[in-house]
């Protein structure tokens, strides 16, 4: 953690990755409850049968990674829930995002960790970093940060938990979201759900935020974000906690 903190950049990206590991890990094996994949195919087979092959071929795949990805972690992430269940995982983000990590910044905007402990002033002066370290990594073409600003923007995030940056604007959403509409391929499954949340907001919104929305949206994509490639699934928080 020393090295992490003062300005080492490799030993604070491996510190932010190995943290985030092991916060994955512990929840997939609450999820899990301690099966293997032999089973949880046995426990599941219906489940599975009732799913057409691509669908069923995509679920075991995830399975089977998710489950090895316990195995393999169980000795690095030992004593890992007691370290990161007390907001220490915001310290391990912000000290990588300082040091150019944007996907640590994603995951200081739209994680759902314990929060940290802190009094109001700090609470301020952690918002303001975060938002400021936002703002670089949109200007770097981060759609993991795209997809973060939609917890800080919206009204409620995953399973109903708010994280310790929030600023609720549905002008600022509806940008977020036209941002991610020019970025996903027309292909896309997630593309109709998309298109549906925008349609729903936009009614919300007077004329001229609607329009500050889709230009602010042309300008980031033609800009920054055509560079990016296409944008994530819309299923990811931005930070694969």
């Amino acid at each position: 953690m020393e090295l992490a903190s003062s300005g080492d950049r490799t030993a604070a990206d491996r510190l932010f990755a190995e943290s985030m590991r092991c916060l994955k890990a512990i929840r997939m094996k609450d999820f899990f409850k301690g099966m293997d994949y032999a089973a949880w195919l046995a426990e599941n087979r219906k489940l599975l049968e009732a799913m057409d092959p691509p669908t069923r071929a995509r679920t075991m795949t995830t399975v089977n990674a998710n489950i090895e990805l316990i195995e393999t972690s169980s000795r690095l992430c030992e004593n890992a829930k007691a370290g990161l269940s007390d907001g220490q995982i915001y310290g391990i983000a912000l000290a990588a995002a300082r040091l150019g990590n944007d996907d640590a910044t994603a995951c200081l905007l739209g994680g759902f960790y314990d929060p940290p402990k802190m009094n109001p002033e700090q609470a301020q002066a952690f918002d303001t970093e975060a938002m400021e370290l936002g703002r670089r990594a949109l200007n770097n073409g981060n759609w993991n940060t795209v997809l973060a600003l939609q917890t800080v923007y919206a009204t409620v995030g995953v399973e109903g938990q708010t994280g310790p940056v929030s600023h609720i604007s549905h002008a600022d959403y509806l940008k977020v979201l036209s941002l991610l509409l020019r970025g996903t391929p027309r292909n896309a499954s997630g593309l109709l759900p998309l298109e549906q949340q925008v349609k729903a907001l936009k009614p919300t919104l007077s004329p001229a935020d609607r329009f500050a929305a889709e230009r602010w949206a042309d300008d980031m994509y033609a800009r920054v974000f055509f560079a990016s490639g296409p944008a994530p699934s819309m299923n990811s928080t931005g930070c694969d906690y």
